[in-house]
């Protein structure tokens, strides 16, 4: 994903202006790996410490789907516990949870700081000095503290409970930034992605679609967007952004729409197998190009389909 971006990045004269992730540790690993190999990341020699170059805001409201008792089971341990299609039910309906966690395993979650609800923004550092607790802004909850109760972490939950969770963020904390014309690259997970895709693209992930919509790992998925300035704009999102209308895909693989609703998305998976080159063969430089709107980047974690049994245990 890291090096896609970055040759993507080059050709399309792409930069990014800030970063969003989740509290998990596995998404922040990833945007990491990403902002170093994207050369968005200061080492400090002093200190030892690293930070961003740009504004990263992380929130609980990315957070992958809480699984409630199938946390911690494999895909084949639940199902030796649960009927398969009751537990298919639960992996892919939009309103059903399923069983919730424990008491007491929940009551331990609850004291992890991955599980309180707060948002804060890791501010990026001048190099002269290292970076410190004042580099990181809270937007949204009380100070961390163990059994604070700021704790809202469910013991179960739906699909409809992370969009819940979602589209509050998009609204304060993605499409405002969009409108001011920046680049955002989001770091999720299966889930989270998938809530942030239905905000984007309704008809095509929604109740009657969404078991079928896959995401891919590490594969970087790009939409253009820009602020939408008609009170009448019938595809006006959230927020007042539309999605600019498709483009020509230069960069991903020719895909047989019929077969996943994520190819019908009006956006561009950049494949593992790309080529940056037109159809005719001719590579476009960024003065070939007309202006370009502003894109908000996609990436689902490293870690959570590459641990087999992590979609169906969240």
């Amino acid at each position: 994903a890291a090096r896609t971006l970055r040759s993507y990045g080059e050709e399309m004269d792409l930069k990014l202006d800030c970063a969003v992730v989740s509290l998990l540790d596995r998404s922040q690993e990833t945007l990491n790996l990403i902002l170093e190999h994207l050369d968005l990341i200061v080492h400090n020699q002093e200190s030892g410490l690293s930070y961003p170059k740009i504004p990263v805001t992380a929130s609980w409201r990315l957070n992958e789907r809480h699984y409630g008792a199938l946390v911690g089971q494999s895909k084949s341990q639940a199902e030796e516990i649960y009927n398969k299609d009751l537990l298919g039910k639960w992996r892919h309906s939009w309103y059903d949870p399923p069983p919730p966690m424990d008491v007491q395993t929940l009551a331990a979650w609850r004291k992890y700081p991955h599980c309180q609800r707060i948002t804060f923004v890791q501010n990026p550092a001048p190099d002269d000095r290292p970076h410190n607790i004042n580099d990181w802004t809270l937007v949204e909850g009380n100070t961390y503290s163990r059994g604070s109760d700021e704790v809202i972490m469910p013991a179960s939950e739906a699909f409809s409970h992370v969009l819940e969770r979602v589209l509050p963020f998009w609204e304060k904390n993605i499409a405002p930034k969009l409108a001011l014309g920046q680049n955002i690259l989001l770091v999720g997970h299966a889930n989270s992605v998938k809530a942030m895709l239905h905000i984007l693209d309704p008809k095509v992930v929604n109740a009657n679609t969404v078991k079928n919509v896959k995401i891919p790992n590490s594969t970087p998925l790009v939409y253009e967007m820009e602020a939408s300035t008609s009170s009448q704009d019938k595809n006006v999102l959230p927020g007042g952004i539309r999605v600019v209308a498709e483009r020509p895909n230069f960069w991903s693989i020719e895909a047989p729409f019929d077969l996943e609703p994520r190819h019908a998305l009006r956006a561009t998976w950049l494949e593992r197998a790309w080529i940056p080159a037109t159809p005719q063969g001719l590579v476009l430089h960024p003065a070939d190009r007309p202006p370009e709107p502003k894109r908000t980047v996609m990436v689902e974690s490293l870690q959570t389909i590459v641990a087999s049994a992590a979609e169906a245990t969240g």
